[in-house]
């Protein structure tokens, strides 16, 4: 193993692999299938009922089929090649046809399948069901606006399930090619027309993928489902969910967790050198956070490095040149990258405001806003573009705050094809780490962190709440009040603005008490006073999407949080010729060149240029962590390893009614994943005596190997973390992991520690990611044992982190009373008083808009 060029370790071969489970198939339609109460092929007495329907269906006679062939776990390579010597090399054993635990889906003829039924090598071999291929999904058809907990406010606009559902179909071909997806389109086609006498349409989205769009109502879903399950080469059917949207002091929450101590900036990493992909609804890029007056914005095809920000800019087809009007993609893009571009002293302190998590990077960024106030997502991530333009001029991180838009969020809670795509393009460009927002749905419960989040190899972020003092001030001065205002009447009063706050009679200004609490200034302080606790940056914020990573599971999502309530960044005014640099509170389209929103939109960009900060120290000479690997092309699972092992515990609580807060779970956890970050944890400097960090990168496995590493521990704290970038997993499958090693760290008293607090008799097999975190341990010589339980694409590249740290817990916050009292005293004189009544009644009001 290449791990054992960098270090004297134990490198064994021990054959206890995934056994356990080693019979059990996961699937998202059925559940799960264990073989052992299961007829094999040639025993199966459904089996033929099931070739008649697919000949009486489509006229089909071939025995060309798709067979679930499953391995005597755990898998290696040899049996592979064994089973496929034995069949004449007539099967193939493709990683992304891979289901847990041990099977592969296989194309092939029957008469081969009935032979490989008889090798020693298979456990078990059967047919795919059509049954096995779909799921109905939960459907809704009336709506209404949501209210989030008591003192935050969240208005959706009126949402409608659409009659028409659109359908990803995932084909299994013998070969892929487009002229093979483009004849079972075609035979699709004219087949669904003879059935059910109404037409669809079919895009061939590439050879893997199909979409299918009925031109009107289905009156019977699972009929149709049914029959083109039916189809021996569709492997999977989805339906085709739409997608929405889903920073300045909180900088030094992410760097060292203390107030104003910028540590990491202060030892030179602020992003030199990085760029990082955005997409979202565009930049209104003549904002002081992005203009260069010296260079011209390069606009579709063209490439710019010498622009300050933004080395290229592309838009999808119905994307947009600038961005809307208090536009999301120039917020998050600020809080990627942003930097104030001006000389006068009065915007000094506005500089400072405005300054992104890596305020030296640039930006690759893809416009996916249309002037209608949708998404324009590609029907395949992985289309040569979404992810591709930014890799091509240098970025090896993508920022995305938009995912799965479901009335229904656990619709979106699954690993679906949108995640798959994700895990692949990361699979096939191991460097590129992509960074996703968790989703806004938290307040729903479990089962709420979205697609693409879900997918393995992605960094997934929730959202943790600011501290009190950046909450107060951002609340009160950094809001676009003239637009709540709209939307608040719009949403909750169903009235046509304008509408005042608070008239005379205040029942008459929509007839409704939801909004003269939510607008009025008594309602506001009382709200204020009995939430003390509320603004607490080691509280997680209530909309935050909860794991797992998709329904039916124990996958851990999100992976990380990071402060995303009223979080402060670019403000766009839908202009491109004002230079909006103005030093004053944002209104609907003024020229105020900040603003505060929330969302976990807002944490996400906020972590993707803390990763920006990682890759630069990783390659800076200032780095004195022992690293092995190379340093100027890391991958991305070593950065997410950084990142991972970064993170403390949320201590606070999170609202999750009314009246009701809950205790956050320690991490890891459904709820704050392995924690916030904390940058100056692992980032290790000369004067770092307080940390010391040993990293590994690119290291490989086999299945069967186990390693042991022996290092000498004497800190405070100790933490572990591997990761990997996983072979993208099946759709159809509950469990998408594909290759499973296991992390166990031994103590000099050879106490045993499991990867993400899981013991001897329940191993973690479902995570790319495994931690143990040991606080206080003892000193002495200690074991980190690396195995590979099991790995179906016969090599693992995996990174490994050891970060010997002090024991270190968040320190405690002042409740708002305190510093409400202070602020109050510096205001004297009755008029005085009363605008600070104006501003505070404004403080609240808006939360969260529909955004991640």
């Amino acid at each position: 193993s290449s791990l054992c060029k960098f270090i004297n370790c134990d490198d064994s071969n021990n054959n206890n692999g995934d056994v356990a489970n080693s019979r059990v198939i996961h699937f998202r339609s059925i559940g799960e299938l264990n073989t052992l109460n299961v007829s094999p092929l040639s025993k199966n007495l459904l089996y033929n009922d099931f070739k008649q329907t697919i000949e009486t269906l489509y006229g089909l006679t071939s025995n060309l089929n798709q067979f679930l062939f499953q391995f005597k776990g755990p898998i290696t390579k040899e049996a592979k090649d064994k089973v496929s010597e034995s069949l004449g090399h007539e099967v193939h054993f493709h990683i992304n046809k891979y289901i847990a635990h041990n099977t592969f889906v296989v194309v092939c003829d029957e008469q081969i399948a009935f032979k490989a039924e008889q090798l020693e090598q298979i456990a078990w071999l059967g047919p795919l069901f059509s049954h096995y291929k779909y799921i109905i999904p939960k459907i809704s058809s009336t709506s209404t606006s949501l209210i989030g907990p008591e003192n935050d406010f969240i208005f959706f606009k009126k949402q409608e399930q659409s009659s028409i559902n659109e359908y990803f179909v995932s084909l299994s071909l013998p070969q892929y090619t487009l002229k093979a997806a483009e004849q079972v389109a075609q035979q699709l086609l004219t087949l669904v027309k003879e059935k059910f006498s109404f037409h669809i349409s079919i895009r061939v989205v590439n050879s893997h993928r199909l979409i299918i769009a009925p031109k009107f109502k289905i009156t019977n879903q699972q009929q149709f489902l049914e029959f083109i399950a039916h189809h021996p080469l569709v492997l999977f059917i989805e339906e085709k969910y739409p997608v929405g949207l889903v920073n300045h002091q909180a900088s030094w929450i992410l760097q060292t967790d203390k107030k104003s101590d910028y540590a990491i900036y202060d030892h030179y990493l602020k992003g030199e050198n990085q760029i990082a992909g955005v997409a979202d609804t565009g930049i209104d890029f003549d904002s002081c956070l992005f203009n260069d007056p010296n260079e011209e914005v390069p606009i579709n095809g063209q490439v710019n490095m010498n622009h300050r920000k933004i080395v290229t800019y592309r838009t999808r087809p119905e994307g947009q040149i600038g961005d809307d009007i208090d536009g999301h993609g120039t917020h998050v893009s600020g809080s990627v990258a942003g930097e104030v571009l001006t000389s006068d002293p009065k915007l000094r302190d506005y500089a400072i405001l405005g300054t992104g998590m890596a305020p030296k990077a640039k930006l690759a960024f893809l416009s996916i806003g249309s002037p209608n106030g949708t998404l324009d997502i590609p029907d395949s991530l992985n289309d040569g573009e979404f992810f591709q333009f930014a890799y091509d001029v240098g970025a090896r991180v993508h920022s995305n705050s938009w995912g799965c838009a479901s009335i229904i969020p656990s619709n979106c809670n699954i690993y679906d094809s949108r995640a798959v795509d994700v895990d692949t393009y990361m699979y096939e460009h191991p460097d590129f780490l992509i960074v996703f927002a968790a989703g806004n749905s938290g307040y729903y419960g479990q089962n709420t962190v979205s697609s693409p989040s879900t997918a393995k190899n992605c960094l997934t972020v929730g959202a943790s709440m600011n501290d009190y003092d950046t909450s107060w001030k951002n609340i009160t001065l950094y809001n676009d009040y003239d637009q709540f205002i709209v939307d608040c009447c719009n949403s909750i009063c169903r009235a046509n603005p304008p509408c005042s706050c608070c008239p005379s009679d205040p029942v008459s200004c929509c007839g409704n008490y939801d909004f003269v609490g939510y607008c009025c200034s008594s309602y506001i302080q009382q709200a204020i006073r009995s939430n003390a606790n509320y603004y607490n940056k080691n509280n997680l914020a209530y909309f935050s999407s909860r794991g797992p990573g998709n329904q039916n599971s124990n996958r851990l999502k999100p992976d990380i949080v990071a402060p995303g309530y009223e979080i402060i960044s670019a403000h766009s005014d839908g202009n491109l010729e004002t230079f909006q640099c103005g030093a004053f509170s944002p209104s609907t389209d003024n020229g105020a060149s900040l603003m505060a929103i929330s969302g976990t939109s807002m944490a996400t960009p906020l972590t993707t240029g803390s990763v920006l900060l990682v890759r630069q120290y990783l390659a800076s000479d200032n780095r004195t962590a022992k690293f092995h690997g190379d340093s100027n092309n890391v991958s991305a699972a070593i950065v997410k390893a950084f990142i991972i092992a970064s993170a403390i515990d949320l201590t606070g609580t999170v609202q999750i009614s009314d009246s009701s807060l809950l205790n956050i779970p320690p991490s890891p956890s459904f709820y704050q994943g392995f924690g916030r970050i904390k940058l100056d944890k692992v980032l290790q400097f000369e004067d770092s005596d307080h940390i010391e960090i040993i990293a590994y990168d690119n290291l490989e496995i086999e299945t069967g190997e186990t390693f042991n590493i022996p290092f000498n521990f004497s800190k405070e704290s100790l933490t572990v973390v591997i990761a990997w970038t996983d072979p993208p997993g099946i759709i159809s499958t509950t469990v998408p992991l594909v290759n499973n090693i296991d992390l166990t760290v031994i103590s000099p008293s050879n106490q045993v520690y499991f990867g993400n607090d899981k013991n001897a008799s329940s191993v973690d097999s479902e995570n790319n990611v495994e931690r143990v975190f040991i606080g206080n341990p003892e000193k002495g010589l200690w074991k980190v044992q690396i195995k590979g339980a099991n790995i179906p694409s016969d090599i693992q590249k995996y990174a490994l982190i050891i970060a010997s740290t002090p024991y270190y817990e968040s320190p405690k916050e002042r409740g708002p009373g305190f510093w409400a009292a202070i602020a109050c005293i510096c205001f004297v004189g009755f008029i005085l008083i009363a605008a600070c009544i104006v501003i505070i009644k404004k403080a609240i009001t808006k939360r969260q808009y529909a955004q991640l």
